[in-house]
């Protein structure tokens, strides 16, 4: 059986550092995420995968399918920051950088693909619902939902792109 978690954690580790910072990578429910936040020092710029359903290859192709929400976060500790500030200092130095990251690793990644064409990526300052915070950090974030497909070939080392 494929543990999707493990492959995308692999591909979350290859991820250079960006602004000097390397990516950190957990997954589950909101319960998870907050513990995760309490215990760990510096989780951040993180890639969150919320947990989710996956369709299993059954016919011994060694293949499986999620439809993932991946929130890629890093935190602000002040809320009274307008956009623009949030645009400079939180998305075009780390989240930007670390959507097209995750995006071109599972694209490239040998045990990754995306299982279709189109993704859908939305920016969160102040990432919130309904006006209550969902985490116990502030945090800008950006939200990539795809579906991704894994396999079980051999992990290779990604050959990033200069950026």
């Amino acid at each position: 059986m494929i543990v999707f978690e493990d492959g995308i954690e692999a591909l979350v580790n290859q991820i250079p550092e960006i602004s000097n910072f390397k990516p950190h990578f957990h997954w589950g429910d909101e319960t998870e995420l907050n513990r995760y936040l309490a215990l760990t020092e510096m989780p951040y710029p993180i890639v969150w995968l919320e947990a989710g359903k996956e369709k299993q290859d059954t016919k011994g192709l060694g293949k499986v399918t999620r439809d993932c929400k991946f929130i890629l976060a890093t935190r602000e500790e002040n809320s009274d920051q307008l956009n623009n500030y949030r645009l400079r200092n939180s998305y075009d130095k780390f989240l930007n950088p670390l959507a097209d990251r995750l995006i071109e690793g599972i694209k490239k990644f040998s045990i990754t693909s995306l299982n279709s064409r189109e993704y859908t990526l939305r920016k969160y300052p102040n990432y919130s619902k309904a006006g209550e915070s969902v985490t116990i950090d502030l945090w800008d974030a950006i939200t990539i939902e795809c579906s991704v497909q894994m396999n079980t070939n051999c992990q290779k080392i990604i050959k990033w792109q200069k950026k």
